[in-house]
């Protein structure tokens, strides 16, 4: 008997434009329990308000997600992948700004 399990069959995107992007900025909750995976995004807003005389800022719920372990763990490596690569990126177009010091030679290091 084989462990691996049949892959799934190929799935067609349909993305017919009604669902909505969301931005999101804040954790409001995350957990697990029984196998499933819990996250409460919202967008945090800074002004103040006041409830009984104690300012308060607010945090607008803006999506639920829940999902298996599994699927959580392929999330957490494509959203890693994807830092990786902006990262990257910002990295690349922050070396190409930086103009070489007076005393360095373009491409010279000074280790």
């Amino acid at each position: 008997m084989t462990d691996d399990l049949p892959a799934a069959p190929p799935a067609k995107v349909i993305d017919d434009g009604t669902v909505r992007p969301t931005y999101v900025d804040w954790f409001l909750s995350a957990g697990q329990a029984e196998g499933i995976v819990n996250l409460s995004l919202g967008t945090y807003d800074p002004t103040l308000t006041l409830e009984d005389g104690v300012p308060h800022a607010k945090a607008y719920a803006g999506v639920k997600l829940r999902m298996s372990l599994p699927f959580a763990r392929r999330f957490h490596d494509v959203l890693g992948a994807i830092l990786e690569q902006a990262e990257k990126e910002s990295d690349d177009a922050q070396n190409a700004e930086q103009p070489a010091s007076p005393d360095q030679n373009p491409g010279s290091s000074n280790a």
